[in-house]
């Protein structure tokens, strides 16, 4: 009996409560400032922050706290390594891109395991937003003076991409208006108005109407609340920027891309083409997928030609689309990670709803940065959601910013007693 206590104890020290220290602290930072404009230094200091983490594990003797995400985070990027070995594409998977999303997520586990106080959260908030806010202005520059048709943040890339990366940094910024800190709530206008304005530039569809939603969804969590001053300036940020998208003369990009959608016909710019591609391999590998960037390969013309000719049906070139990623988030984990991937997506999704909601609603009861906090998590989340239904979202800079920083919010709202508030 004294033995299974003894292991007890141990264990329980071992997953006892763990602070950030200044250097873990000023590591992530640095990660979420450089994230989407430096390609090597994000890759090291995340590194460096995992090595700086296992050491101090060590030496504290304590990992820190589990998370209701931990384990859906961890097992999305286990299935990663598993799928490959059962796939047919097995030769075909970049199994060096795997390591990708491993690190997003390592970086995301080890986050969310240690505990911060409100000084913390402040800190490592303002530097994701200022780093979104220099990478939409570098973008935005560099679009001006090369004549490039679309703006693109340095080492996110794709104007897509980089549209996604932007609804980040607009949900951690509408959050830091319900703060009571007056810098946070100074960067947090100043990064609600950068990603408004790189919308029009970036000419994405997806992004405005997942802007719009956000938007939305941040007056809806405030509905009938007492600071009537943030529903309204919120009320009209969404009508100008709707105003701003459809009616402005720099929008003429963005319009004219939903009108040749409607004339066209093309109203899912080719969506349905992926859809229809993926569903009819799909079946090949249903429950752990193919693995990491293996959507191109798995759903090529070639593989759709293949299919079709087993179930005696001839190829026609009109109805199927083949691209490197399912520009849809619930497809492309289905194809890469299976049905126990889209399951296990879909379980974090609702960890992630339970645990923000219900804080960013209370309106009464907690100190306004708690919600401020929660606020911010629930409008990434809706990000990944709605614009995963358009784009692959939580993948790369935009997925490691994301997941990093509603990590970073749980853990403090789940441990914020634990330590001084500063």
């Amino acid at each position: 009996m004294s033995t299974h206590i003894a292991i007890r104890n141990k264990i329980l020290k071992i997953c006892s409560p763990r602070l950030a220290s200044g250097l873990e602290l000023n590591l992530i930072a640095i990660t979420l400032f450089v994230l989407p404009s430096y390609e090597a230094p994000k890759n090291i200091i995340s590194i460096l922050f995992l090595v700086v983490w296992l050491y101090r594990a060590y030496i504290t003797k304590s990992i820190g706290v589990s998370s209701p995400f931990f384990w859906p985070i961890f097992f999305l990027a286990f299935i990663l390594w598993i799928s490959p070995l059962y796939s047919s594409e097995f030769f075909e998977v970049e199994w060096s891109s795997g390591g990708r999303w491993s690190l997003l997520a390592l970086f995301v586990l080890a986050a969310g395991r240690l505990s911060y106080t409100s000084a913390h959260v402040n800190y490592l908030f303002s530097a994701l937003m200022f780093g979104g806010v220099w990478a939409i202005y570098q973008s935005l520059y560099i679009m001006y003076v090369t004549g490039a048709p679309f703006p693109e943040m340095r080492s996110v890339g794709h104007v897509n991409h980089s549209s996604m990366y932007t609804l980040v940094v607009l949900a951690v910024g509408l959050g830091a208006l319900f703060s009571r800190c007056r810098m946070l709530i100074v960067i947090g206008t100043i990064s609600v108005a950068a990603s408004l304005l790189f919308a029009p530039a970036s000419k994405s569809i997806v992004g405005a109407i997942s802007i719009a939603l956000i938007l939305l969804i941040s007056v809806y969590l405030n509905f009938n609340r007492s600071n009537a001053h943030i529903k309204y300036t919120i009320f009209i940020s969404v009508v100008a920027f709707l105003l701003i998208v459809f009616l402005a003369p720099w929008s003429v990009g963005i319009q004219d891309e939903l009108i040749n959608l409607i004339q066209t016909g093309d109203i899912f710019s080719g969506r349905d083409k992926i859809f229809r591609a993926a569903l009819l391999v799909w079946g090949n590998h249903p429950l752990i997928g193919t693995g990491w960037f293996s959507f191109g390969p798995v759903t090529s013309e070639v593989a759709v030609q293949a299919e079709l000719e087993l179930l005696g049906e001839i190829y026609d070139p009109a109805r199927y689309l083949h691209v490197p990623h399912g520009h849809n988030l619930f497809l492309t984990i289905l194809i890469e990670r299976g049905l126990f991937g889209v399951a296990i997506l879909f379980l974090l999704l609702y960890r992630y709803l339970r645990f923000f909601v219900p804080i960013a609603k209370n309106n009464y009861d907690l100190p306004k940065l708690d919600r401020a906090v929660a606020i911010s998590a629930v409008l990434v989340v809706v990000g990944f959601i709605v614009a995963g239904f358009g784009n692959t979202t939580m993948m790369n800079e935009h997925g490691h910013a994301g997941m990093a920083i509603v990590s970073i919010a749980g853990a403090y709202l789940d441990r914020r007693n634990s330590f001084a508030r500063d």
